[in-house]
């Protein structure tokens, strides 16, 4: 036992020293970009209904992202597979909000499946509060043995490191400066270190329309079951239902080489840019329009602003409602939607609080200064979670009544 103590010592301080070596990397990248670009992503966030889209990411980093989109997928594969059962899975009993693991697609909740309807169509591993874990991928056959490597948690490391050491940090300074804070990591130094207690994930999105016939586990058949008990004619069909991040943002990247158009059915809601203001009222915020991510791939990521932001700054920054529907792919590659999504969350014992802006807590012109209940991130997620169960059930059976 103490020989195998020594091994896992030592396999851990190399594991260390590794991912302090990728993230000074990864960091380097990213110190040629100047304030002003982030600067603008920011403002975005501010007046493009909590959305933006960062397209000037450093080519090193595509590269990266596309070999840990590769490692991922292979890891889904064998996450699928009846040979890799030592895989952590997602129980039915975990809890969403701090589960890690790997969960498949569909409504068969019986072994921790979907987890919720928003997995109804998507497959994943989930990294909760800083864990993280290893899947044997299958390698190079050699001399008549199957190889296999352990690049699977090295990979999905240098992924969060991406987007949450170099870009959600940036962003998150830049939202400082545009806010007029003194402290350029004040969402850091307040209401963090946020390493330790963001979720990310990483999903793979199941045809709805697929038949019992295609090569699926009976938990995508159940999803593609469900999607036919619910087709709708031409209606979009919702592979992730409308709903805002639980998060100070939101960073999604997508598995697709380079900068392309749209984002493979990510969605969000503008106000009606055709109904004008009247009587300086702005009747726009009375309707609200779906509009496409306008750019997606490993050149690409996208923002959102969370509820939490939103929360905190009294709507200064708005909370991004978006959605992802599916369409039929135009190119073989499109036929498989694989996104990494960051939630950047607050530690769950700090005090949520108004950031020191002078446009937040400043009395001059029509706006009041920004004030919110005195409570802990976890209790105010907990709060949040209570009221949209309320309001499922709700829908539920108000639905049930009328049909």
């Amino acid at each position: 036992s103490s020989i195998l103590g020594w091994f896992r010592y030592h396999k851990d301080v190399m594991s260390a020293q590794l991912q302090d070596e990728n993230d000074a990397t990864i960091m380097s990248a990213f110190k040629s970009i100047p304030d002003a670009k982030w600067d603008g992503v920011a403002e975005s966030l501010r007046t493009n209904s909590g959305v933006a889209t960062i397209d000037f990411l450093p080519s090193a980093i595509c590269g990266m992202h596309a070999s840990c989109f590769e490692t991922a997928r292979r890891g889904l594969d064998a996450a699928k597979s009846d040979c890799f059962e030592d895989i952590k899975k997602i129980g039915p009993n975990d809890d969403s909000a701090h589960a890690t693991g790997y969960h498949c697609a569909g409504t068969d909740s019986t072994d921790g499946s979907s987890m919720s309807r928003y997995n109804l169509y998507r497959e994943g591993f989930v990294f909760s509060d800083g864990e993280l874990f290893d899947v044997e991928i299958q390698g190079v056959e050699e001399g008549g043995q199957q190889q296999y490597t352990h690049m699977f948690q090295s990979d999905m490391q240098k992924l969060f490191a991406s987007m949450h050491d170099a870009v959600a940090t940036n962003v998150l300074r830049a939202v400082a400066r545009n806010l007029g804070c003194q402290d350029r990591d004040w969402f850091a130094n307040k209401l963090g270190p946020t390493e330790q207690s963001s979720q990310w994930h990483v999903k793979r999105y199941v045809c709805p329309t697929a038949t019992a016939d295609d090569d699926m586990s009976h938990h995508e058949k159940n999803a593609c079951k469900e999607y036919r008990k619910e087709e709708k004619g031409n209606e979009d069909i919702e592979w992730l239902p409308v709903h805002t991040d639980p998060s100070l943002i939101s960073i999604v990247l997508h598995d697709l080489p380079g900068k392309r158009e749209g984002a493979m059915g990510l969605q969000y809601q503008i106000p009606d840019p055709s109904i004008p203001s009247e009587n300086g009222l702005n009747l726009r915020s009375q309707k609200k329009v779906w509009v496409d991510v306008p750019w997606h791939g490993h050149a690409v990521a996208t923002v959102f602003v969370g509820s939490v932001l939103s929360y905190i700054t009294g709507h200064f920054y708005p909370g991004a409602k978006h959605r992802v529907v599916y369409s039929l792919p135009t190119t073989d590659e499109e036929r498989d939607r694989v996104a990494a999504t960051l939630f950047v969350r607050p530690r769950g014992d700090r005090m949520l609080r108004v950031p020191p802006s002078p446009l937040l807590l400043a009395t001059e012109g029509t706006r009041s200064p920004v004030k919110i209940r005195n409570t802990t991130f976890d209790a105010w997620l907990a709060r949040v979670s209570r009221n949209y169960m309320k309001g499922r059930r709700k829908n539920e059976s108000k639905h049930h009544v009328q049909s």
